[in-house]
């Protein structure tokens, strides 16, 4: 981490006096608040410290001062899903990502070098010159996740969860109402957008949903499917050559969710996510292999390629390849 000395300070402050800044030593009186700070802060952040409160400094020109500091490469700007711009020193040499967590707010930095290897092979494959790159990871920090614990509310689900309802408490009214829309007890959703007030966009077999507060807060779910099954991931592709799994293994997924090709014959399952290239994606919904469709492993061929599966009464061959692509739930009997 590279402190601020006096050194370095003369350097910002010749900068700004390069590009005509003025009030620079109020200016400064910032940028130490910011690097004093150690963490990712807003102006409102820093306009609360002692050591800017007693200047009187207005919100506006802390605003102004960091996107001036921002343009001079001396703080990165992220802005946070939701719309908050946060700042944070920008230190030469070094580079990270952020896991930011959607519950309390926490960010915590990370860096892997296997993450820089996949986004260079995927600009290779594309005949792209990678010149920089932001990674953001949304999701719950190891405190918050254990405090919500495996059941929950709708109207608690975040942005990007797929969900099994398991409860319904209310009268045969709601229940019939979320029949009519397919959802019922072992339907799988996925939250599209969680609002204030407890309103919840969902999608549920390529159809999507408003569903109020006076829903959200009498369904319960579970969450069943984890976007790590897919981090890192593009599994072998009809269509499209390479394959990332040799630059980094795929992590075990966590619950019921694995892929259709690790099924066996007369196992039964509901898609969660078909993964692959836009064009196979296209292919396997054009053959019914929706996101909440049920299927039946019928049989494998003789050399275990292609597999023969039931969806709604219809069989379908798929190359195992092409089933490497489908995350699933497996029904238990």
């Amino acid at each position: 981490m590279e402190e601020l000395t006096k050194a370095k300070l003369e350097d910002i402050k010749s900068l700004l006096e390069e590009i005509g800044g003025k009030d620079i030593d109020k200016r400064l009186k910032v940028v130490n608040c910011l690097w004093e700070s150690e963490a990712h802060s807003t102006a409102e952040d820093l306009i609360k410290e002692e050591a800017l409160s007693c200047e009187n400094l207005d919100i506006g020109f802390v605003e102004d001062t960091l996107s001036l500091l921002t343009r001079l490469g001396l703080v990165t700007r992220m802005e946070i899903d939701g719309g908050s711009l946060m700042y944070e020193p920008k230190y030469l040499g070094e580079r990270h990502d952020h896991m930011i967590c959607v519950d309390c707010g926490k960010i915590i930095e990370f860096e892997d070098p296997r993450l820089e290897r996949i986004q260079e092979f995927v600009a290779q494959k594309h005949d792209f010159t990678l010149i920089r790159h932001r990674t953001e990871l949304y999701g719950l920090c190891s405190s918050c996740s254990a405090e919500r614990g495996e059941e929950l509310l709708l109207k608690d689900a975040k942005a990007g969860e797929f969900l099994e309802v398991i409860k319904i408490k209310t009268g045969l009214g709601l229940s019939k109402k979320l029949a009519s829309m397919g959802i019922s007890t072992g339907s799988v959703i996925e939250v599209l957008n969680s609002n204030k007030g407890g309103q919840i966009i969902a999608a549920h077999q390529e159809s999507r949903y408003i569903l109020g507060k006076g829903i959200t807060e009498k369904v319960y779910v579970k969450r069943i499917f984890n976007d790590k099954c897919f981090a890192g991931r593009n599994p072998a592709c009809p269509y499209v050559s390479g394959n990332v799994e040799n630059i980094m293994p795929m992590p075990a997924c966590r619950g019921r969710a694995v892929f259709m090709s690790s099924l066996k014959n007369n196992d039964r399952g509901v898609i969660l996510r078909t993964g692959g290239c836009k064009r196979l994606r296209r292919r396997l919904f054009e053959m019914g292999l929706l996101n909440g469709a049920e299927f039946e492993i019928v049989k494998y061929a003789p050399l275990k390629d292609p597999l023969e599966i039931i969806v709604r009464g219809t069989h379908i061959s798929l190359r195992v390849e092409e089933a490497k692509n489908i995350m699933v739930r497996k029904i238990e009997d």
